[in-house]
């Protein structure tokens, strides 16, 4: 498998844990070597390969993994469609990606007057700007400009869900305790795992899972 965006490779470790063979790439050398080093210190080293990378050109042949993961990194790309079509390109035919996206339709981007101005044109238009300065900034998108990414790519979405409702907060200050915020957000897990209308798609995290067709 492919992990795109390893950062300090915990999840490396527990995906070799699980009895993978892995790529792990970050286009940070410092999270490459930290990785690494998580890797050799679990006993793992011999089943993870790690180097860096820009997603949007990967230097992997085509149709080469069973498996593409990418957790956490579409919100940051410059190009997500591009990457996408990369990551795409890489796996072999009924291949499965996994990867999240940070939810624009998430509950806290309608409680919170903060969020509610996180959406608007001219935030958006401060996030350009600091793209286009080369400075990092992460973005918002919904489900379905995600899902049409993947099927412009050549992908099928097989799985999807959003996960985590919390915290929950009016102008940036929390309206629970810790505790009592946690098992708010546990029992509207529970109802977006059952599908509840709505409130299934309003998880601060996107995750799909989609197949090469």
């Amino acid at each position: 498998m492919l992990e795109i965006g390893c950062g300090a490779g915990h999840l490396t470790v527990e995906l070799a844990a699980r009895g993978l063979e892995i790529d792990a790439v970050d286009a940070s050398q410092a999270m490459v070597d930290a990785t690494a080093g998580r890797a050799l210190q679990a006993g793992f080293a011999e089943h993870v390969t790690v180097g860096s990378a820009d997603v949007h050109a990967l230097p992997f042949d085509s149709d080469h993994f069973d498996l593409v993961v990418a957790v956490g990194v579409i919100p940051w790309l410059h190009s997500p469609g591009d990457a996408v079509e990369e990551m795409a390109r890489v796996l072999r035919p009924g291949g499965e990606m996994i990867l999240t996206a940070d939810n624009r339709a998430r509950v806290t981007s309608f409680t919170d007057p903060r969020a509610i101005l996180a959406l608007s044109p001219l935030k958006r238009a401060r996030v350009a700007l600091r793209r286009r300065s080369g400075l990092a900034s992460s973005r918002l998108d919904s489900p379905g400009r995600i899902d049409r990414l993947l099927t412009e790519g050549g992908l099928r979405p097989v799985g999807r869900r959003t996960v985590g409702f919390g915290p929950l907060s009016f102008l940036g200050r929390p309206l629970f305790s810790e505790a009592r915020g946690v098992r708010i957000n546990d029992r509207l897990q529970a109802l977006a795992d059952r599908g509840t209308p709505v409130l299934r798609s309003m998880g601060w995290h996107y995750v799909v899972r989609a197949t090469k067709l």
